[in-house]
């Protein structure tokens, strides 16, 4: 079954990259195994330098309703619950008092990473997540 649907993904993405309607990354994955993995256009418009499975991708906000999606999941299979306190999933976090809830309907109070980021990072380095939170 596997062999079927690697097949239909590469079709599907070799006919979409030869007539350039798709410029982006894919993965597919079933089972924690990939099914297919492709890269398609430019990276940079500009000077038309050409994506590949190694390209960074500043995601900002756009990760946010698979994330949320991720935590409606998990509780309606009760592995948490909306009023957890975040310090129960992460124990070091430094802002006590805050739930998933807060976190889902953005009202939290944490601060606004980007403003820190723009005063105190060096924008040459890629940030990953554990720096964000280490900011913070």
């Amino acid at each position: 079954m596997n062999n079927k649907k690697k097949q239909a993904f590469e079709d599907l993405f070799s006919a979409l990259g030869e007539k350039h309607e798709i410029n982006g990354a894919v993965l597919a994955a079933e089972n924690g195994r990939i099914l297919y993995q492709g890269s398609f256009g430019d990276a940079e418009l500009k000077t038309n330098r050409p994506l590949n499975d190694q390209s960074i991708f500043e995601l900002a906000s756009v990760s946010k309703p698979f994330t949320a999606l991720g935590m409606i999941i998990l509780e309606q299979q009760g592995k948490l619950r909306y009023d957890d306190m975040i310090e129960r999933w992460l124990p070091d976090f430094p802002y006590p008092g805050i739930t998933i809830r807060h976190l889902l309907q953005h009202t939290s109070g944490l601060p606004d990473y980007i403003e820190l980021f723009l005063e105190h990072w060096d924008r040459d380095n890629i940030a990953v997540n554990q720096d964000v939170i280490n900011m913070l």
